[in-house]
């Protein structure tokens, strides 16, 4: 039955990427038949999950069975219904030879002799990890790039004379300018930096947030040079170079503040609605300070999104890091509807900086002493840091000045104690 124009209505539909050539052939079919609208958001299994425990999933979901039937005995979502069967595949390099895999003791050789090999986080890939086990070889399972994670990024580094980096976008720190398309921010002028030490090229590969740390597990990256802030989930999975600062988080409100938001106290409630990035150390604090409160964690291309979701009027408050807050803030159309929810009063202050993946001890130290040839010590930062900052687009932008400790670089308070499970970092 054809919907008239007064009944037709926009169907927000998340799918997962297996299920795209599909959709892209069926969803015009149904849009003609049926005068309705489909709005797809194509994403990965996990980040879907992750939406639909969040409550922002949309009117549809389509990914894979097990991870459906999770977020329905959690009762986010209301049933689940069978449409396909998806296969598991394997690819090599184009041009490699083709490994026999005409039987599963073959599939077995193939994998044993192979250099690296990498699986999905998703579905897949948790069905490989199960195949590896039963197949006696379950410790390949947790080797996501086999031997090409033992070479030290160093040496490859040197070999190669390219630095591999993954960047996720947080303004002003580091993201992509609208107009040229190049990177840009401080983190970026310290990697453009690093580089000219070095004498190498730079190879930039963006990334998510949802996806920042897997990236170097799985050895997609040498380097994650956003500015990522130092946390105790993370440090169980990757390796942190020594910070180049400190930052807080804050909330965006629309300036008539009609939830009356004063004092932290006022969002943990079980009537505000809470926005903030997927992955994000935001997204961890606004679940940890806040947990009375409807907390929505979703993927977007540029950290500022989320205020969006406050501008419609879905979330009452966003939570993003204050030199962010302030930076989208400074923009006089911005400002003149929205305001900081607490100002000067942030929360969760942490070191931030570079981080790589764990056990490449060499790689870390010489990245610890580039970062202490800038910050690490009053000595360094006042002969050589402070001339960067000077000299450093991306710092001009945003106003770096020097922090109250000493080897900090700040936009915001830099806290008296860190939190005694930080402290190691710093």
């Amino acid at each position: 039955m054809v919907a008239t124009g007064a009944k037709a209505a926009e169907i927000k539909l998340m799918c997962s990427g297996a299920m795209r050539p599909a959709l892209e052939e069926l969803a015009p079919q149904f849009e003609r038949a049926s005068g309705h609208k489909l709005a797809i958001t194509y994403a990965g299994t996990n980040v879907i999950r992750e939406r639909a425990l969040a409550g922002d999933a949309g009117d549809l979901v389509i990914f894979a069975g097990p991870a459906v039937e999770d977020v329905v005995r959690q009762g986010k979502l209301v049933a689940k219904v069978d449409l396909v069967r998806s296969g598991v595949g394997v690819g090599v390099r184009a041009g490699a030879p083709r490994p026999d895999l005409s039987s599963a003791e073959a599939f077995k050789r193939a994998l044993l002799a192979a250099k690296s090999f990498a699986r999905s986080e998703g579905p897949s890939g948790v069905y490989i990890a199960g195949l590896l086990e039963r197949m006696g070889i379950a410790a390949l399972a947790f080797n996501l790039s086999g031997t090409a994670l033992a070479e030290s990024s160093l040496d490859k580094v040197k070999q190669s004379g390219v630095i591999k980096v993954c960047l996720a976008q947080q303004q002003p720190d580091n993201y992509k300018d609208p107009r040229t398309g190049q990177w840009t921010g401080v983190m970026v002028d310290l990697l453009n930096e690093l580089a000219k030490w070095m004498k190498v090229k730079v190879d930039i590969a963006e990334v998510g947030w949802d996806v920042a740390v897997l990236s170097l597990k799985q050895g997609a990256c040498d380097l994650f040079a956003s500015s990522i802030v130092y946390t105790a989930p993370r440090a169980m999975e990757i390796a942190f170079v020594m910070p180049f600062g400190a930052k807080g988080d804050n909330i965006v409100i629309d300036k008539k503040n009609p939830k009356n938001i004063k004092v932290h106290g006022d969002l943990n409630n079980p009537n505000i609605t809470i926005i903030a990035e997927l992955g994000t150390r935001e997204h961890d604090n606004a679940q940890r300070f806040f947990p009375k409160a409807r907390i929505l964690a979703v993927k977007v291309p540029s950290t500022v999104q989320v205020i969006d979701w406050v501008k419609r009027g879905d979330a009452d408050a966003a939570v993003l890091p204050t030199i962010t807050a302030r930076w989208w803030l400074n923009v006089p159309e911005n400002a003149g509807w929205a305001m900081m929810g607490l100002p000067e009063r942030d929360f969760g202050n942490a070191p931030n900086g570079w981080a790589v993946r764990q056990g490449d001890a060499d790689w870390l130290e010489f990245l610890n002493s580039f970062s202490g040839r800038y910050f690490g010590s009053v000595e360094p930062w006042q002969a050589s840091g402070s001339q960067f900052l000077a000299t450093s687009p991306g710092a001009r932008q945003i106003g770096f000045r020097k922090a109250a400790r000493p080897g900090l670089v700040s936009v915001t308070a830099v806290p008296e104690r860190l939190p005694r499970f930080l402290s190691p970092f710093c």
